[in-house]
């Protein structure tokens, strides 16, 4: 079996808000040396609490350093065999206007009128930074959003979603949600599985 895309979805560190430049930078080495990835291997990271600290309390030294060490962002998106992957940091979905939600705000914005580009629902702006992937001849699904805590639970309603998956939960089950929604919980665990659904 071939994988496309290792999906880490925050909370990589237990002190990655507090620990020095040096301690991190050797958090991010032994990790990277644990958690070896083929190169053919798409990879997508989304900060936790635990990486850089709650809402309030990050600063954009420690966003930065965790941006600069994983190739991440406040908003990122992969495609992988037209399958599109989209990870939000959501620390950066408090909507205060923040260095970092003004930020996950702005692509967020710049990647649903990429959507509607690509879908000939709306216009193409040539002179706009690119945020999807390059077309690889593949037509997108709908995103899969990649979340270290789901900001969809408090909102969920104004939302159209065919499935849910909840990460960093303490259970691993399928379950259905209060709305009706088919819902995965991921466990908390080193370990890889693969769930079939």
């Amino acid at each position: 079996m071939v994988t496309g895309l290792i999906n880490y979805v925050g909370d990589l560190f237990d002190e990655g808000k507090w620990c020095s430049t040096e301690e991190f930078s050797e958090y991010v080495k032994r990790f990277s040396t644990i958690f070896a990835l083929p190169n053919a291997t798409q990879l997508i990271v989304v900060a936790g609490n635990h990486d850089i600290g709650f809402h309030y309390s990050i600063n954009p030294a420690l966003a930065g350093r965790f941006e600069v060490a994983f190739r991440t962002a406040s908003v990122s998106a992969v495609s992988v065999r037209g399958v599109l992957f989209v990870g939000v940091n959501s620390m950066a979905m408090h909507g205060d206007d923040c260095f970092l939600c003004a930020d996950a705000t702005k692509k967020l914005k710049q990647l649903h009128k990429e959507l509607q580009c690509r879908q000939g629902a709306g216009p193409c702006d040539a002179e706009a930074e690119k945020f999807l992937p390059a077309d690889d001849g593949h037509a997108f699904s709908r995103p899969v959003l990649l979340q270290a805590r789901s900001q969809w639970a408090a909102r969920g309603e104004r939302w159209s979603l065919d499935f849910v998956v909840i990460t960093l939960s303490h259970i691993a089950a399928y379950l259905k949600h209060t709305s009706g929604w088919p819902a995965l919980a991921v466990c908390e665990t080193k370990r890889y599985q693969i769930v079939d659904i």
